[in-house]
């Protein structure tokens, strides 16, 4: 593996310590295509996004990956972590590497996905999740909390937030599952996220 001069053993090795962490499910093992070109090296993380995939009824690493490359026209999955509303956690892009999650500011900032539609509304009920959206779960839930925990064990995790925080999305990650994220960001006493609109 060729590395930046930004990216060392030992932040590989970080990487891997993380995804040890409750079996996080590896790229290798859920059999992840590779980049369609060479990724930017990114570490230091101080922020943690919270992602839900929505209404395109997104239900597998794999049909992420496919989404985001195909339709999206990123290089790689967009986030770094994947979860299923069972709880089971995915490796998506390297932690190495910077993520294509949020719009013009992804620099220091982990990407985690949550599978399931968290919008209440008729978009949702017209795609088979339900006029209020896929019902959360908490294996999913645990597992978002779990997991930035372990995060901030390695990284001084200061901003917690869903993508429509940060800016530049309507919805993400759903106004069914946007209040447990800042319930959690309360929990930890992370900050919320300075909103950045885009013309």
């Amino acid at each position: 593996m060729q590395f930046d001069k930004t990216v060392t053993q030992r932040h590989v090795s970080i990487m891997n310590d993380v995804a040890k962490y409750k079996n996080i499910i590896r790229r290798s093992v859920w059999g992840a295509m590779p980049p369609t070109s060479p990724l930017v090296p990114d570490w230091g993380y101080d922020s943690i996004v919270v992602h839900y995939t929505g209404h395109n009824n997104l239900t597998t690493p794999h049909a992420i990956q496919g989404y985001d490359i195909e339709h999206d026209h990123f290089d790689d999955i967009a986030y770094h972590y994947i979860i299923e509303p069972g709880g089971l956690v995915y490796e998506g892009r390297e932690l190495i590497y910077k993520g294509s999650h949020t719009y013009q500011q992804n620099t220091g900032k982990i990407g985690i996905v949550c599978v399931g539609d968290y919008d209440s509304g008729f978009l949702s009920l017209l795609r088979g999740h339900g006029f209020s959206g896929d019902p959360i779960r908490h294996p999913m839930i645990d597992s978002l909390r779990d997991l930035t925990k372990y995060l901030n064990i390695f990284f001084a995790i200061r901003t917690f937030g869903g993508h429509k925080e940060y800016g530049f999305s309507a919805t993400c990650p759903g106004d069914q599952l946007l209040p447990i994220v800042q319930s959690i960001r309360q929990e930890f006493g992370f900050s919320a996220p300075v909103y950045r609109a885009f013309k």
